[in-house]
């Protein structure tokens, strides 16, 4: 079944363009969401130096995908778009490094692979990946093997917090 990830039949997405923000996961069944002003509650900080407007897609809870076999597929937390750039995020808030980085590229990789089947991914000139871990924000070492598999999709995979647009 067809997905357009932009559609939004929940009334989840939002826009933002103040120059810097974050990316919280309340956790549950809500979706994740931007936040101007509590940057305690911020898994991710996004640097809009130019104050773009951002276009915010919550994924869990929001964005049903569903593989081509009928089961429900993973989703990550957070689709950042602006005309010209596209960042996949999932937002972790794990003591474990290797379990969020592995965790949390899987996510990634299946919003990734189900992305591409509905839209054209290279009509972004920028496409980015990042898992970022609240609590172990500079504490994974990339996996050559998953950096090269994103790599050949044509998306920049990353491990940290910060997010520069």
């Amino acid at each position: 079944m067809p997905v357009d990830f932009f559609s939004d039949p929940l009334s989840c997405n939002r826009s933002i363009s103040h120059t810097q923000f974050g990316l919280c996961d309340p956790g549950g069944n809500l979706p994740a969401y931007a936040d101007a002003n509590t940057p305690a509650s911020w898994i991710a900080t996004v640097q809009n130096k130019n104050a773009l407007t951002i276009l915010i897609v919550p994924g869990d809870h929001c964005l049903p995908l569903v593989r081509s076999n009928g089961q429900m597929a993973q989703c990550c937390d957070v689709i950042m778009r602006t005309p010209g750039m596209i960042f996949f995020v999932e937002l972790k808030d794990r003591r474990d490094p290797r379990s969020a980085r592995r965790r949390g590229t899987e996510q990634l990789w299946e919003t990734l692979l189900i992305f591409k089947e509905n839209h054209d991914l290279f009509a972004y000139a920028r496409r980015e990946a990042y898992v970022s871990n609240k609590r172990r924000p500079h504490a994974t070492v990339p996996s050559p093997v998953k950096l090269q598999q994103f790599r050949d999709e044509g998306v920049k995979l990353l491990y940290q917090a910060t997010i520069p647009v």
